[in-house]
């Protein structure tokens, strides 16, 4: 997608650049010196050495992890996001023993260093992603949604060749915008479309799902897991059409807060859809509209990734 390829704020490559020259050395450390940090610190050594040095192999990860990341900063932001996370839950953990072990401060110059000192500057480059990824939506639907006509939606067609205006004008469409085939919600909703397609077409309303592959037998793929295959799909990898209906990325509480993990293990582990391979945009959130002669009849604008559409009532046109 073109805001990928955007070049991203030097302040950000030169974080990144420092971050992966620490994250080399300290591994370097762990991994040929496990018992320095304990020496220095005059702490006993542990009984157990490779964990340290298996601590350093991770560090000597992450700075490669890092590296990769300069090339795109924007595309490999979630990669920022688990190191980001990895330090601060490792932070939580020395803090919550060095309270109920006090010699254990004496290494706190190093976990400071390792992990406590980064997690401004990398917040930094993650917020950075984020208001880029504002910006360029602001900008986005700025121009799509106000070119929003007859015309404008003539410029699609599904995987069947059939024009999303002409279609519109014959029954109502319900068009499902998708984050990505990865996503554990978007997984279940294909559950619940392909459970409802039935009762959602005799209804009289066609279901289209909107996806951002640029590959359409990719995406059959995906949709022939549940049944899908013979759906009407619609491409839009410049996410022009999610734009058209102000669709926006999600903010971090949208896509990662309480609400979202809470039901991505609901739906991810114990309905067992899973976690796969992202496939579209991680940050964009879904919706679900009806549309008939053009015009937008109901819509369901998702707060958070999790929200989970009635799409029978959804279908329901008067």
């Amino acid at each position: 997608m073109q805001y990928n390829r955007a070049a991203p704020k030097m302040w950000m490559k030169g974080i990144l650049f420092i971050a992966a020259l620490m994250s080399l050395v300290s591994g370097l450390q762990y991994l040929l010196f496990p018992t320095l940090i304990f020496r220095m610190g005059a702490l006993p050594f542990p009984d157990y050495p490779f964990m340290w040095q298996t601590l350093g192999a991770l560090d000597i990860i992450f700075a490669v992890v890092f590296l990769i990341a300069l090339s795109n900063i924007y595309r490999h932001w979630v990669s920022i996001l688990l190191i980001f996370l990895f330090k601060f839950s490792s932070s939580l953990i020395f803090l919550y023993y060095a309270f109920h072990q006090k010699e254990l401060w004496n290494m706190s110059n190093y976990i400071f260093i390792d992990n406590l000192l980064w997690l401004i500057p990398l917040a930094a480059v993650l917020y950075g992603t984020y208001k880029f990824s504002v910006s360029t939506d602001d900008l986005l639907i700025d121009l799509y949604s106000s070119g929003f006509s007859d015309f404008s939606l003539d410029m699609f067609e599904t995987n069947y060749g059939d024009n999303l205006k002409e279609l519109s004008d014959q029954q109502p469409v319900m068009l499902v915008f998708l984050r990505h085939f990865g996503c554990t919600f978007c997984r279940e909703s294909m559950q619940d479309i392909a459970s409802l397609k039935q009762e959602i077409e005799a209804k009289g309303t066609k279901v289209i799902v909107v996806h951002m592959l640029e590959d359409e037998d990719s995406a059959s793929l995906q949709l022939q897991k549940f049944g899908l295959d013979d759906i009407p799909t619609i491409s839009d990898p410049e996410c022009i059409l999610y734009k058209m209906f102000k669709l926006k990325r999600g903010s971090f509480l949208q896509l990662f807060g309480p609400k979202v993990i809470f039901r991505g293990i609901i739906a991810g582990i114990i309905k067992g859809f899973g976690i796969g391979k992202e496939m579209g945009d991680l940050k964009q959130m879904p919706g679900v509209f009806l549309l008939y002669n053009g015009e937008i009849k109901k819509q369901f604008v998702h707060s958070s990734a999790a929200d989970r559409p009635n799409y029978l009532e959804m279908a329901t046109f008067e």
